[in-house]
C-alpha cells in the first residue's frame, strides 16, 4: 500500500467519525490538531492562521500502526506546499477540508463573533 493510499483510507474513515461527533480532536502546540482513532495510529492536521478569524490546513500526517514512519499530505492550495509534497486531491482534499472546517474554523467563527458582538456592547 502506498502512503498516499494509506493515508487515503484512515482519513476516509476519520471524516465520517469527526463529523458525526464521534472522535475527540485536541489541539497540540500553537498551529497543530490531533486525533487518535485508534491506539496505534495518530493523525495531525498542521494549520497557519490567516487572519482574525481565518485559517489554512498546510499538512496532514497520518502515523503507520506499525513503525516509525507517517504518510504526509500536503494541501496543494498552501503556499506551502512544494513539488516534493504529496498532494490531497479529490475525495480526499474535500474531506479534509470539511474536517478542518468542523473542528477549528467553525468554532473559531462563532467564537470571533462572540468577540465583536461583546465589542459592540462595550
Amino acid at each position: 500500500m502506498t502512503k498516499q493510499d494509506y493515508a487515503e483510507k484512515v482519513l476516509e474513515r476519520i471524516h465520517e467519525k469527526t463529523l458525526k461527533g464521534q472522535l475527540k480532536w485536541k489541539p497540540v502546540g500553537s498551529f497543530g490538531l490531533r486525533t487518535e482513532p485508534t491506539s496505534t495510529i495518530t493523525v495531525d492536521i498542521e494549520y497557519m492562521d490567516d487572519g482574525p478569524n481565518s485559517s489554512t490546513w498546510e499538512t496532514v500526517k497520518v502515523q503507520y500502526p506499525v513503525g516509525i514512519g507517517v504518510a504526509k499530505l500536503a494541501n496543494p492550495e498552501s503556499d506551502s506546499c512544494s513539488s516534493r509534497d504529496i498532494k490531497a486531491s479529490g475525495k480526499t482534499l474535500e474531506r479534509i477540508h470539511e474536517i478542518f472546517r468542523h473542528v477549528l474554523l467553525s468554532p473559531r467563527e462563532k467564537q470571533f463573533q462572540d468577540a465583536m458582538t461583546e465589542l459592540e456592547k462595550s
